[in-house]
């Protein structure tokens, strides 16, 4: 009986214990970090110093744990494991320079690492004084330049800037295009335009930039005052002030004359507007406004065929 109650309290110590450990075995299994092991690896290539100072190329990021890296350098189906520490005086920037956050760099990106090895470990443990993430290749970018080729079917023109390169500008629906004072669409860039400045998210290797806003230069010779002629479509009112709209070469201009506007006929005697009918031909003299190409402030409204 003895020994049936010594087998029956171990069984049961034995059930005590596993009850315990068991869903401490659970939370550590729920708790262990996933590691993704990246498909792209890229050979790899390291040099350190007689100093301990590390230079390593294409380290592919497998776990990102704070201002800590876990990386692999692979060389075929060999790799070595790498601890990257980051701390405040660590360089962080984009493959072309930009700067980015710790954050910023995820699983699968490759890393080019410049830093001292850390003293005193068994593993490859380097305290990062520079950090390129070779995988992020989108900047921030501003350019200026004269437009050298311009493609609206595709959305993009293309822009010689200062520096001598070609840089294609691509236009979507966010895209904000002034003109001087005045909102364009991407139609009205053609050959010649001085672009005073675009931003937005620059690809380097493709040399394109997805574009913010864009400036276009307006010279101001436009606003110069200057003589109209074409076909009046439409009169507002017979008399002063009035608005209106005469069609030049295709094109629909609104004109407003004020009070003290001149009305003339053809041998610049003044003239009653009530004679002026839809179809004559007139000459007007007045200055287009900043705000809308087709708006002219006029003085002098003059009819040829009367």
């Amino acid at each position: 009986m003895s020994m049936i109650m010594t087998k029956l309290s171990k069984i049961l110590i034995f059930l005590a214990v596993f009850a315990v450990l068991w869903p401490l075995n659970l939370i550590a299994q729920e708790s262990a970090p996933v590691v993704v092991v990246p498909t792209y690896r890229p050979s790899a290539t390291i040099s350190v110093s007689d100093k301990g100072e590390a230079s390593v190329k294409n380290a592919v990021v497998f776990f990102v744990s704070g201002k800590a890296l876990y990386a692999r350098t692979y060389w075929g189906e060999s790799y070595v494991k790498w601890t990257i520490r980051i701390n405040d005086k660590t360089d962080l920037i984009k493959k072309f320079g930009g700067k980015i956050e710790v954050g910023d760099t995820k699983v699968g990106h490759i890393l080019d690492v410049e830093g001292p090895l850390v003293a005193g470990t068994d593993t490859l443990n380097i305290t990062a004084t520079v950090i390129r993430d070779l995988t992020l290749e989108m900047e921030k970018a501003g350019f200026s330049g004269k437009v050298v080729r311009a493609n609206n079917g595709s959305n993009t023109f293309v822009v010689a800037v200062d520096s001598g390169k070609e840089v294609t500008v691509k236009v979507n629906s966010s895209t904000v295009i002034k003109k001087g004072a005045i909102y364009i669409p991407l139609s009205k860039i053609v050959y010649g335009d001085t672009i005073l400045s675009v931003d937005g998210t620059y690809h380097e290797p493709t040399k394109t930039i997805t574009a913010n806003n864009v400036e276009v230069y307006q010279t101001k010779k436009i606003f110069e005052p200057k003589n109209f002629e074409g076909i009046l479509k439409s009169i507002s009112d017979t008399e002063l002030p009035i608005t209106a709209v005469v069609s030049i070469g295709g094109v629909d201009y609104d004109f407003y004359l004020g009070e003290k506007a001149s009305i003339l006929n053809a041998k610049r005697l003044n003239a009653k507007l009530q004679r002026f009918v839809v179809g004559d031909r007139v000459r007007l003299y007045g200055k287009i406004r900043e705000t809308n190409l087709n708006e002219v402030d006029a003085e002098i409204m003059r009819n040829l065929d009367l």
